[in-house]
């Protein structure tokens, strides 16, 4: 049965907004469209015009959908039109509330438009073949396409429609069940996310996520400010160009352990490696890279933590010289200069060499202290110390042994022609 513009479909319906939705679904396919808000309303409008079919909701104001489907079936002049009601399938006890107001089908909410005109042409052409070919025995139906002719009884039918109902509505219980756990799973995944994006945000370390070739994809604000560059300009660029390797950076990246990371996957630690910042400045870093997965077996890159180590170095190194030198004069201290002794006189033993050890004080530095304060006797202390150290050799050794004596280890040399004018 063909399904012309005359086509005549009455919605009831107590949303506007539904309402309208239906109603512009169905007149966009060719229907003629009235519209009724609720089920008394939709009663008049059916007996002042009749319709092909009923489309109805069933919780209304005034007069539900069961109420006005078992007054269209008690109007000798509606009861042939189809009603269908439209339903959440949430209670079983909808399909009873159904069958007793002699309803023709459900539409379950929400519903999908080649769904919705599929269901209307089948009970258009069942009306049809039904009015056209009536039989005692049995009753034809049109289903999935093809015309059938059912011979089981009443009471077969019905419960087969039950039993069918119920496995349905058994069957859309678990889905919305399954669609609250994805969704209460969704939202831990987003907290999860969100948390982990702070995390990124706000983490001391710079973090840099690589792709398998090397090419940076991800950079939190810690390696923005580590590299002197702001994401966008980090994004795209590969990490060998913040990365100083010797002569030709392509070799140098193929032998380098972060790029046999990426390729071979696993991680990779180093505690004293260089980079170069955007501006090209060079600074000591310790960094980690490791392999990240996006399957099973296949490597989807990896990502880079990684720290400025410039303040720790320099203070390594300044360490190093306290513990070495005097701190006022520069000069080696009492400890190394006495394992510089020890290892010159092994040595000039051992190649029979000659050395000279100079011992120097400063006469009458107490009487400066006294008279001139300390901070100048520091000064003059710092002066002798210059003034010794340009006069020795790179080899030769000069160390203060405290206060305001100092030694001069010697290979072959003498000073006393550097004494001859006054500090």
């Amino acid at each position: 049965m063909p399904l012309t513009q005359d086509t005549h479909i009455l919605i009831v319906e107590d949303s506007l907004t539904q309402a309208v939705q239906l109603q512009f679904l169905l007149e966009k396919n060719g229907f003629k469209v009235t519209c009724a808000h609720n089920g008394r309303q939709g009663l008049e409008n059916a007996r002042k015009e009749k319709p092909a079919v009923i489309i109805s909701d069933i919780v209304m104001p005034e007069m539900d959908g069961y109420e006005l489907c078992s007054n269209i079936k008690a109007d000798d002049t509606l009861k042939d039109v189809p009603v269908i009601l439209l339903t959440s399938l949430s209670n079983p006890e909808e399909v009873i509330n159904a069958l007793a107001c002699s309803a023709d089908s459900f539409i379950t909410k929400p519903y999908e438009e080649k769904f919705l005109l599929s269901r209307i042409r089948h009970i258009l052409i069942n009306q049809e073949m039904r009015r056209n070919a009536p039989s005692e025995n049995g009753i034809c139906i049109f289903f999935a396409g093809k015309s059938h002719f059912i011979t089981s009884d009443l009471t077969h039918i019905v419960d087969l429609l039950v039993s069918t109902y119920e496995n349905a509505v058994e069957r859309n219980e678990e889905l919305m069940r399954m669609q609250l756990q994805l969704k209460k799973a969704n939202e831990n995944l987003q907290a999860l996310y969100q948390q982990n994006e702070l995390l990124l945000y706000h983490a001391g370390e710079g973090i840099l996520g690589l792709d398998a070739k090397g090419i940076i994809s991800y950079a939190n604000p810690a390696a923005e400010k580590i590299l002197a560059s702001m994401e966008k300009e980090l994004v795209g660029c590969h990490i060998k160009r913040f990365m100083c390797h010797e002569d030709n950076l392509a070799s140098s990246w193929e032998k380098s352990p972060v790029y046999s990371v990426l390729r071979n996957s696993g991680q990779h630690r180093d505690e004293d490696a260089i980079f170069r910042r955007f501006n090209n400045e060079k600074f000591p870093v310790e960094y980690t890279c490791a392999t990240v997965h996006g399957g099973i077996f296949a490597s989807a890159g990896g990502v880079m933590l990684f720290q400025d180590i410039s303040k720790r170095k320099a203070m390594e190194k300044k360490l190093r010289e306290l513990a070495h030198h005097d701190p006022l004069t520069g000069l080696a201290n009492r400890r190394v200069y006495q394992e510089f002794l020890d290892m010159e006189l092994d040595r000039s033993i051992r190649h029979n060499l000659q050395m000279a050890i100079l011992f120097m004080d400063l006469d009458n530095f107490k009487l400066i202290n006294d008279t001139k304060g300390h901070d100048v006797g520091d000064l003059l202390l710092q002066s002798v110390a210059d003034r010794v150290r340009k006069c020795v050799r790179k080899e030769d050794r000069v160390g203060r042994l405290g206060g305001d004596e100092c030694a001069v280890g010697l290979v072959d040399q003498r000073l006393l022609g550097h004494f001859s004018s006054p500090c």
